[in-house]
């Protein structure tokens, strides 16, 4: 009866290493969780930050095609300018008139370019 109650009140080394075995299960358990978690949160952030970037770069497209649309209107007025005949008399007139009449027109073309 006394072997009884020593076996009974302590645990078999199988016992403890069972429960030793059961606590490292948990461990890794809740380690796998933490990682699962982590890896979950990354893929998140990195789908937010293509989202933005996609995002991002379709709006930097319309703005240089905005701005090549600019550039082709600019270059087409500057053609048609250079290949009109010039009605402007200030060219021919040697008043002072006509002499600011001509810058007038040079500097209106250069702030154009």
């Amino acid at each position: 009866p006394v072997q009884s109650s020593k076996i009974a009140k302590s645990p078999s080394k199988f016992h403890k290493r069972l429960q030793h075995m059961e606590k490292k299960k948990e461990k890794w358990n809740n380690a796998l969780k933490r990682e699962k978690e982590y890896l979950y949160d990354e893929a998140l952030r990195f789908k937010k930050e293509k989202n933005s970037k996609t995002t991002e770069n379709r709006k930097l497209g319309a703005r240089v095609r905005y701005l090549e649309k600019e550039v082709k209107k600019r270059d087409s007025m500057i053609q048609e300018l250079m290949q009109k005949p010039l009605q402007y008399p200030a060219y021919t007139s040697p008043n002072t008139q006509s002499k600011q009449t001509m810058e007038a027109l040079q500097r209106s073309i250069e702030s154009n370019i």
